[in-house]
């Protein structure tokens, strides 16, 4: 191993974090509701079962978006390690506030289902072919990337793991 590229003092790291914190977090905030806008019904499912939370009927939903409207909390930028001369890759966590998931499905669906939605899902908004209901929980974020120290430009982002509360 290069101990010239992979290693940092102390004082470095504090003060790469100090300097690029912001930009970090500003990116990480619309990579995250990106990863998220991506994900399958399905996939969403995995992360509501992981989360210990009742995932049985998000099968029913057709479509969700995710939105968040407060911001990071309890970001941690960790394991820095110099990869080049003007690139670090690191690792981030970090929790979005006041998270939005809002899912559509088959009215029918809903009906069918409507009190075990109601149950674990918010305001449902009923129209005739389809039905809108919405979940508010936290949402846990483990990542990593590659900071380019010239532009403050996040590269190579992995949302290596999702949770929820």
């Amino acid at each position: 191993m290069n101990e010239e590229l992979h290693s940092f003092s102390h004082n470095d790291t504090d003060e790469i974090i100090e300097k690029y914190q912001e930009s970090i977090e500003e990116q990480f905030e619309e990579f995250s509701v990106s990863h998220m806008n991506n994900l399958s019904i399905s996939e969403l499912e995995e992360i509501y079962s992981q989360s210990n939370f009742d995932y049985k009927l998000l099968s029913l939903f057709k479509s969700s978006i995710f939105e968040f409207w407060e911001g990071t909390e309890d970001p941690d930028i960790s394991n820095l390690y110099k990869i080049a001369e003007d690139k670090i890759a690191f690792e981030y966590s970090f929790n979005l506030r006041r998270c939005t998931i809002e899912f559509t499905l088959n009215t029918i669906d809903y009906m069918a289902n409507k009190r075990d939605i109601d149950n674990q899902f918010y305001n449902a908004e009923t129209g005739e072919t389809h039905t809108i209901v919405y979940d508010y929980p936290r949402t846990y974020f483990v990542a990593s990337g590659v900071l380019s120290l010239i532009n403050s430009d996040v590269e190579q982002v992995s949302i290596d793991e999702v949770y929820i509360r």
